[in-house]
């Protein structure tokens, strides 16, 4: 439910329906939302593995 009201569910739908995922397509998403959480829900979400992109996220 979180994750819906941080990225709206028609958002993270059409943006997984492209499936590109390169970092490129990814900040450009994240900057488009104005949210930066967009590397965890790709993760958490099993559309990129655990260990990609962990160089962007904040810690």
């Amino acid at each position: 439910m979180a994750a819906d009201l941080l990225i709206p569910e028609a958002a993270i739908g059409q943006f997984y329906s492209e499936r590109l995922f390169s970092i490129e397509k990814t900040k450009e998403f994240a900057h488009r939302q104005g949210i930066g959480i967009v590397v965890g829900r790709l993760q958490h979400d099993g559309m990129i593995s655990f260990r990609t992109y962990n160089q962007y996220k904040s810690k």
